[in-house]
This record gives structure tokens, C-alpha cells and sequence, in this order.
């Protein structure tokens, strides 16, 4: 399993959060299935707000399919931001 090969880096819990940084650029390298599937298979282990296990996962292997996600993305919240009466930033639409 993946988790096995992480050293303990003798951080606290406060550590991690307070110096946890979020990604913006990413390597245009692939990851493998086995990979995927063994971290959603980690994942679920994770605790949830009385055991609702509220989360839904999709794993995007082709190319394309990000871009096709994103906009759908895009065009959903246009569409929420609209139905409340809400300004729409042009890049939605």
C-alpha cells in the first residue's frame, strides 16, 4: 500500500494543517490505476460527520476528460449563480 512507504516526519497535528499548502501546478505525468485505486481505497477509511460518508469520487484518465468535466463544472455553477440572481464572471458561460 502506498501509506507504507511514508517515513513518520515528526510533525504535530497542528504542524500539517498550519503548513499545509495547496497544489496549483501539476507534473504533465500520468498516474497509474493501481495508484488511483489503492488511494480511494485509503480514502474511504477516513472519518466522516457521523459515519454519513458523504463523499463521491471520479477518477479522469483520458486527456480530454478534464477539460469536459471543467466545463460542465463551469456551465452547472453559471447556471446556480443565474437562478440566484447572481452576477455570472464571463468565463462561465
Amino acid at each position: 500500500m502506498i501509506a507504507d512507504t511514508v517515513e513518520p516526519i515528526g510533525l504535530t497535528l497542528s504542524d500539517l494543517v498550519r503548513e499545509r499548502r495547496s497544489v496549483r501546478a501539476f507534473r504533465d505525468q500520468s498516474v497509474s490505476r493501481q495508484t488511483v485505486a489503492e488511494l480511494l481505497l485509503d480514502t474511504i477509511w477516513a472519518p466522516s460527520p457521523h459515519n454519513s460518508q458523504p463523499w463521491r469520487f471520479t477518477a479522469l484518465f483520458e486527456a480530454g476528460d478534464k477539460q469536459r468535466l471543467a466545463d460542465a463544472m463551469a456551465d452547472q455553477l453559471a447556471s446556480e449563480l443565474r437562478a440566484d440572481c447572481l452576477p455570472t464572471c464571463s468565463r462561465l458561460h
